[in-house]
């Protein structure tokens, strides 16, 4: 059964247990939080590495299937949607020490460019 994204725990950390795992097993440090960019460059790479792409799919080897969701293969375009599971939502509780509302004021005025409607 899937793990309701609404409910997953990342106890206070940057991503999921699965993804510091796989990380590691890469030769990453990953007990600091690393960029997004810098992540899917990761998987990326395993993906070459590991003759996973099959034209827009990629083949599900043993360790990305406990990231992707047990799936035997994912289709190219929508791995970031699925990698989101892994990092916690905007306002969780995070690495960074905990969540914190932006102090961007809501009532901000955006000009119009003349002559636009």
């Amino acid at each position: 059964p899937e793990e309701d994204e609404m409910t997953r725990d990342f106890g206070g950390d940057w991503c999921s247990a699965e993804m510091k795992r796989f990380l590691k097993s890469e030769g990453f440090e990953a007990e600091f939080a690393m960029g997004r960019f810098t992540v899917v460059k990761a998987l990326w790479n395993y993906i070459k590495a590991h003759a996973l792409k099959d034209g827009k799919w990629i083949r599900c080897d043993a360790e990305f299937k406990k990231l992707f969701l047990n799936r035997d293969r994912v289709n190219m375009f929508s791995m970031n949607t699925i990698l989101n599971r892994h990092f916690p939502k905007k306002g969780q509780e995070g690495a960074s020490g905990g969540s914190q509302k932006s102090k961007k004021s809501t009532n901000r005025v955006i000009p119009r460019k003349a002559g636009g409607t």
